[in-house]
């Protein structure tokens, strides 16, 4: 069994062999692939996505959203409209939107709540 950082590796490379045989994955993804997706990710990110600043309040994610014109709002992840998780849970149903960006798509992705009921 391999010691220290290769540990991690080597659980990583057990689950995908076991996926492999199971069906759920065509090929043991190498390094090298990981490495590739993860470069290609990064330009899509940097070259497609224009990213707002880090907002902090409410009053401040308003205020950006009214000083720009937007394509589409995306929001997501796991757990995202759950209140224990989101303080300003409002803000990820997209209370912020009013009538002047009406013509902007409203995207949300893998949220999920993680309970079997309302908190």
């Amino acid at each position: 069994m391999p010691k220290g950082s290769n540990i991690i590796a080597y659980k990583a490379y057990i689950k995908n062999l076991i996926k492999l045989l199971l069906g759920r994955i065509k090929a043991i993804p190498t390094s090298k692939k990981e490495l590739y997706i993860q470069r290609e990710l990064a330009d899509f990110r940097g070259n497609r996505l224009a990213m707002s600043p880090t907002i902090f309040s409410e009053a401040e994610l308003r205020e950006y959203y009214r000083s720009k014109s937007f394509d589409a709002f995306v929001v997501g992840r796991d757990q995202v409209w759950r209140p224990r998780y989101s303080p300003s849970i409002l803000n990820f149903y997209f209370d912020f939107l009013d009538d002047i960006q009406s013509e902007a798509k409203r995207l949300v992705y893998a949220a999920s709540f993680c309970v079997d009921g309302w908190e």
